[in-house]
């Protein structure tokens, strides 16, 4: 699908789950500011999308605002409890979470690829 394509199913519908996709596409071309605004968008409109929580975690990742990144991480556990590639990545952002426990600390970058986050299938 080109850009066009995205732009004009998304000016109809901004909630479509096709944001998601459409903002992981502007990641990886580093078009960030752009990816920043389809997600907020499309999150607005469809907040229960959870790829497109995902990638605007990716998006805060990549931009070193890892707090951000951990706030939408938690979101996406309160939705998915069960899902332990979440917990796993949350213990590794922000160490003392372990046990489901909230700890506030400030986020340090952390050993790991968040790219390996293939735990969503809408």
């Amino acid at each position: 699908m080109n850009e066009e394509t995205y732009r004009t199913r998304l000016q109809e519908d901004p909630g479509d789950p096709l944001f998601a996709e459409f903002a992981d596409l502007l990641r990886g071309e580093k078009r960030y500011s752009e990816a920043f605004e389809v997600c907020f968008q499309g999150l607005t409109a469809n907040p229960q999308c959870h790829r497109g929580r995902l990638v605007l975690a990716r998006l805060f990742y990549e931009k070193l605002h890892w707090p951000f990144a951990v706030r939408e991480l938690r979101e996406l556990r309160l939705a998915l409890p069960e899902n332990p590639h979440l917990q796993r990545l949350l213990e590794r952002l922000q160490p003392g979470s372990e046990g489901g426990e909230e700890v506030q600390v400030t986020v340090a970058e952390r050993d790991f690829d968040m790219t390996d986050i293939t735990i969503l299938d809408e």
